[in-house]
């Protein structure tokens, strides 16, 4: 859901920044273009992309416009409250702070296994998401053997 949300405030900061060459954003973006001699189409979308990801949060120009109203008092502008609830998903969270009923599921499956690699033990949605991993550091083990 706040993935939606942050692709859909980049899509309207870019707008934004594209309609009003007076904004900081678009300074931004022309300073940049100075100190990177960006020359490049592909370039230029790449900065343009940049800013609009970034100027959100430090443009209050954006969230005053009619562009940006609609997120003015989003849960990814309130960063107090955005860090009292972490995600449960992937993230740069280690896995040490997770709770310990997110792991509860996984003990118990693991503990009906018989040895270390009795995968069919586990259920198959943790089959789906371990198996590659597993796949790729054996993977890994026999190239640097093979080296």
């Amino acid at each position: 859901m706040h993935y939606l949300e942050m692709k859909q405030m980049v899509k309207y900061s870019r707008r934004f920044s594209a309609q009003n060459l007076s904004t900081s954003a678009t300074s931004l973006i022309f300073q940049i273009f100075d100190w990177l001699d960006v020359l490049d189409d592909k370039d230029s979308r790449d900065v343009h992309k940049a800013v609009a990801k970034i100027s959100p949060f430090f443009d209050p120009e954006f969230l005053d416009s009619e562009h940006g109203k609609q997120f003015k008092d989003s849960f990814m502008l309130n960063q107090d409250e955005r860090a009292k609830h972490p995600p449960n998903i992937r993230s740069h969270n280690s896995n040490k702070t997770r709770p310990e009923q997110f792991w509860q599921e996984f003990d118990e499956a693991t503990q009906k296994m018989k040895h270390n690699d009795d995968l069919d033990a586990l259920p198959f949605e943790m089959d789906i998401a371990i198996r590659p991993i597993i796949a790729h550091r054996k993977v890994t083990i026999l190239i640097n053997c093979v080296k």
